[in-house]
């Protein structure tokens, strides 16, 4: 559903599918900072999550994970440094 509103909003699939991935994958950081014992797991279940989400191979989630397409969320600021953690470009 997140991807279908993203792409009805204009976004191309690619970005669309990269955003649902990258939230995804940053909840893997997010569990790990938390709870490091269950890096793992979080990591395991991400990665499964994605792969039944996401019809493109090779996804896995975690502090690894890059997207294949830049969302241009940089140019909102004007600078490339404002990149995502995941940004394709980096």
């Amino acid at each position: 559903e997140l991807r279908r509103a993203c792409s009805a909003a204009g976004v191309s699939n690619t970005v669309a599918w990269d955003k649902v991935d990258s939230a995804g994958s940053t909840s893997v950081i997010m569990v790990t900072r938390c709870r490091p014992d269950l890096r793992q797991a979080a990591i395991d279940v991400a990665t499964e999550i994605l792969a039944m989400v996401d019809p493109r191979p090779g996804i896995t989630a975690g502090p690894g994970f890059h997207r294949r397409s830049c969302c241009l969320y940089y140019q909102v600021s004007g600078s490339r440094i404002a990149c995502c953690g995941d940004c394709a470009l980096v």
